[in-house]
């Protein structure tokens, strides 16, 4: 039987402008909140292009939309009909207004499940009333804290009881739920609904970082007093190859100045190249993400070219702004060489046109590409900048290299190479005939070494951060 939180919701529905804040189309359309898919059919009613659209359905007591912006060019007295199967959604009250989605909100709270040990309730049921007793210990409670530039993090314990029957006479039905909740706060500033998914990307890389052998449940995310946002996969599923699963527990150590850090960088209040999704290093993190807990490709070797890219952004991230400490001092000098040279080749009588042609460009352009490193170097100098010893991954990042000219340079696929580094072998070792037992050894695949590699990389460049 279908959950009546899953029921499909029918209602008005718009295309509504972020930017002009207008509903700029109207029509009818539904939501499955059970399957995650949305369609619709609407009728322009403001024509033109539009950047940010969001899909809204409006029922009676909720707004629903989609948590994505929509590019859409509207022609007048146009329908449309989109339909998409989303990977998140946001509800917001009827009674705030359509436009309230768009206010402003000082703290961003992800809950998820957790374990509370020995927190346990105690629930007695008569004819007139239902009471429970919970210990002190499950009792919300904050854990630690950390601020980072504004920005500030609370981690606390919590709970809710959830009663299976509230009409039958017994002592059993109830139990208790217990979670961890991390409120992010903003000291001068405030968080605007995009922001939500920013520090979902920091929670992941977050999760991925130190909890990566431990089962996460998200059971909620909210702007406060704007929003809740609604995952179509809550799960940061254990890496663990056991049936076994983890969650975290009150014990574990919670980190939460480098989960602000990662919060800081994706957020990216200043808006720094260096830093935010978009930026080299935050490419290599959403790759890591991407790899680590979405669909892998059906393309087997686009796994391998999601964990490649995040190691050459990476490396290129770092190494950028370390040569562009070194290069400062000597850039002068070699700007008017590169300048002579251009001028000897343009003189020169003895240099096919062709080769003119190619070197006759603007000086800054020949500067950038001297002074690029390749990707070895890059590496080299990003590994020593965080204090990982390369002597410890030489054997992996040989076999690496060996696939990225085939991936990234596509120099021809050697399917039983790629193959060879995307799995995970066991060997077996004998140890003799008066030992019954015989040991087996997992080795791990050299993707997997690589994923290692990056998530360590996360770390130190966290441990360092100070952007």
């Amino acid at each position: 039987m279908q959950n009546p939180q899953d029921k499909i919701l029918i209602g008005e529905a718009y295309y509504f402008d972020v930017v002009g804040r207008q509903i700029v189309a109207k029509g009818f359309g539904q939501f499955d909140p059970a399957n995650y898919h949305l369609k619709a059919e609407l009728s322009t009613t403001a024509p033109g292009t539009y950047n940010k659209l969001f899909i809204v359905i409006k029922t009676r007591s909720q707004y629903v939309t989609p948590f994505a912006f929509y590019r859409k060019q509207l022609s007048e007295n146009s329908v449309y009909t989109p339909a998409y199967d989303v990977r998140a959604y946001l509800k917001w009250p009827v009674n705030a207004g359509i436009e309230s989605i768009l206010r402003k909100s000082t703290t961003i709270n992800i809950l998820i499940n957790a374990e509370h040990a020995p927190d346990t309730v105690i629930t007695n049921v008569d004819m007139k009333n239902i009471t429970s007793t919970i210990t002190k210990r499950a009792a919300t409670s904050r854990i630690c804290y950390a601020t980072y530039k504004n920005i500030n993090l609370t981690i606390s314990s919590t709970h809710s009881i959830l009663r299976t029957n509230k009409l039958t006479i017994s002592t059993d039905k109830s139990r208790l739920q217990t979670y961890l909740n991390y409120a992010f706060s903003h000291t001068k500033g405030s968080f605007q609904i995009t922001d939500i998914g920013k520090i979902l990307l920091a929670f992941q890389l977050y999760w991925i970082s130190y909890f990566d052998n431990t089962h996460c449940f998200i059971q909620s995310v909210d702007l406060r007093g704007i929003a809740i946002l609604h995952l179509a996969n809550p799960y940061l599923e254990s890496i663990s190859p056991t049936k076994y699963r983890p969650s975290i527990s009150l014990q574990d150590s919670m980190k939460p100045l480098t989960l602000i850090k990662m919060t800081h960088f994706f957020i990216n209040p200043n808006r720094q190249k260096t830093l935010g999704s978009y930026s080299k290093i935050g490419l290599a993190f959403t790759r890591i993400i991407d790899y680590r807990f979405h669909t892998n490709s059906n393309v087997f070797h686009m796994n391998i070219a999601n964990l490649i890219f995040a190691l050459q952004s990476f490396a290129e991230g770092i190494a950028e702004n370390e040569l562009k400490k070194q290069h400062r001092k000597s850039k002068n000098e070699t700007v008017k060489s590169i300048e002579k040279a251009i001028q000897l080749i343009q003189l020169s009588g003895d240099i096919n046109d062709n080769v003119k042609k190619f070197y006759n460009k603007p000086t800054n352009i020949v500067y950038h590409l001297l002074t690029r490193p390749t990707f070895n170097q890059s590496l080299n100098i990003a590994l020593e900048k965080l204090g990982i010893s390369i002597e410890n991954h030489k054997t992996m990042l040989k076999v690496i290299q060996k696939a990225r000219q085939q991936v990234v340079h596509s120099e021809g696929y050697d399917v039983e190479f790629l193959l060879s580094i995307l799995t995970s072998t066991v060997s077996q070792i004998e140890i003799g005939e008066k030992d019954p037992k015989t040991k087996f050894v997992r080795i791990d695949g050299q993707l997997e070494k690589l994923y290692i590699l990056l998530r360590e990389m996360a770390i130190r460049y966290f441990d360092n951060y100070s952007n």
